[in-house]
């Protein structure tokens, strides 16, 4: 099944991810935003892993866009914010 292909630490970041917006909504916090809407996370990844989040020829990558019907991009490292390491990344 694909769940089994992700790690606990992939699941509970999604996890987090989605329970932080639900709560967002029920509490008002974040106006406008609606089940349904579109979210924006950005995940800073160590550069050395972005490779592995992408696969051969942006297979991975592909596939959970496929999947999910998400965005997703690397932001280039000089768009990455200043508390983050010099070999880091963005994944939006």
């Amino acid at each position: 099944s694909p769940e089994s292909r992700y790690s606990s630490a992939q699941k509970a970041t999604v996890l987090v991810f989605s329970r932080s917006v639900e709560a967002g909504i029920e509490k008002g916090i974040n106006p406008g935003l609606n089940p349904g809407s579109s979210v924006t996370a950005q995940l800073v990844v160590s550069s050395n892993q972005v490779g592995c989040l992408l696969g051969k020829g942006g297979a991975i990558v592909s596939e959970m866009r496929k999947a999910t019907g998400a965005s997703i991009k690397i932001i280039g490292a000089d768009q990455v914010s200043k508390c983050a390491s010099n070999n880091d990344q963005v994944v939006q």
